[in-house]
């Protein structure tokens, strides 16, 4: 019998001083044999922004090889600054990047699809996939470089390679999408999505020993009645995923499946001289002018309600509601308020399309939250 533990974070986003540099110390109390991460851990804060827009290798980049992750996988956002740019990421990565299910557009695999370790004369294989949904979710650009492929198959045709050609004693899943069903009793919490396919991943492959999830930023913990250990470990670093099994010769036990609060913890993490860089180019000024035409270029409407008042990107920043910074509305021109020094011309009993920050109309009213990163997108296009 072997004693086997696995650690895991996700959807990170980029965030360094909400709980990710706490994990070193966590690490010499609880260790861990192998380190992941699940996708989302470059691309989706100001400091992810700042890295992309600053450095063409970013410092999260030394952050995940300073940690000593082991084996880390894309999420979607990941792929938000483009492939080049994720690919130029990965080859300073000390960690295996993998994901079954990502292809270029001619179908040829951009990542190895698993890795196997070998921990303590173990061999724990380690699956990566995305989330079927990707195509919604990301830009037409990106779209136009990449697929992402049904997980279903993808870990199908990864399981009977590892069968046939490899040998393991471990199967750990890890999966950037989400659930829609309680893992432990099957109960519906949402409708079914492609998105979010957690649970029907592990009603599908009995033969899994873990799955970590993310994508959400909910967290969650439960034991599949197959036996499969599953965590969903948050966001930004707030929790850490904690996994022990007890590995013998012809099964495999659960002992530890929990998260740890990582966020009562939080210390910021020690950037030295990058810090003060980083700060500097928060402060910035922004022209809102240039981003209102952004917005209106990139998102038709009849009429705009865009009263920001940053003055820096870092206000800016903080300005903004994730995930969803931008809505569509349609309502009646006399149920349109005036914005600032704005004339809106509305004839008051006409119906009208209206782009607007989050919130700032009746939600009566509201059409279509607008999923977008929107402080990157700024950024990516300099349209500040």
């Amino acid at each position: 019998m072997t004693q086997i533990s696995i650690a895991a974070t996700t959807d990170v986003h980029g965030f360094l001083d909400e709980g990710l540099a706490i994990i070193p110390t966590v690490l010499e109390v609880v260790t861990a044999d192998l380190l992941m991460d699940n996708g989302d851990f470059f691309v989706g804060s100001p400091f992810a922004a700042y890295s992309y827009d600053q450095k063409m290798i970013s410092p999260l980049v030394t952050v995940a090889n300073d940690l000593a992750y082991d084996v880390m996988i894309p999420g979607n956002h990941d792929l938000d600054f483009g492939l080049a740019w994720l690919q130029r990421q990965v080859s300073e990565l000390k960690a295996d990047y993998i994901c079954a299910n990502l292809k270029d557009i001619s179908g040829t695999p951009i990542f190895p699809a698993y890795t196997i370790k070998s921990v303590k004369g173990v061999k724990v294989a380690i699956i990566g996939l995305m989330t079927a949904a990707f195509n919604q979710l990301c830009s037409r650009k990106v779209a136009e470089e990449v697929v992402v492929e049904n997980p279903f198959v993808a870990l199908q045709d990864v399981l009977e390679h590892l069968n046939n050609e490899e040998s393991y004693d471990l199967v750990i899943v890890s999966y950037h999408g989400g659930l829609t069903n309680d893992p432990e009793t099957g109960a519906t919490w949402f409708y079914p999505s492609m998105e979010d396919q957690a649970y029907q991943l592990m009603e599908a492959f009995p033969e899994i020993n873990s799955l970590i999830c993310g994508h959400q930023h909910f967290t969650n913990t439960g034991i599949h009645p197959h036996q499969t250990a599953f965590l969903q470990v948050g966001t930004r670093a707030h929790y850490f995923g904690l996994q022990r099994f007890k590995v013998y010769e012809d099964h495999t036990e659960i002992i530890e499946n929990r998260l740890l609060n990582l966020r009562n913890q939080a210390i910021d993490y020690p950037l030295g001289p990058e810090r003060t860089m980083y700060q500097s180019w928060l402060q910035q000024n922004v022209t809102l002018s240039n981003i209102q035409s952004w917005i209106e270029h990139r998102y038709p409407a009849d009429g705009y309600l865009l009263d920001f008042s940053a003055r820096t990107l870092g206000e800016f920043s903080a300005e903004l509601s994730a995930p969803f910074p931008l809505s569509y509305y349609y309502l009646p021109g006399k149920e349109i308020p005036s914005v600032s020094d704005q004339v809106l011309a509305f004839d008051p009993d006409h119906f009208y399309s209206i782009v607007a920050i989050t919130g700032r109309l009746p939600q009566t009213r509201l059409r279509e939250g607008v999923l977008l990163p929107l402080f990157d997108e700024i950024i990516k296009h300099t349209a500040y």
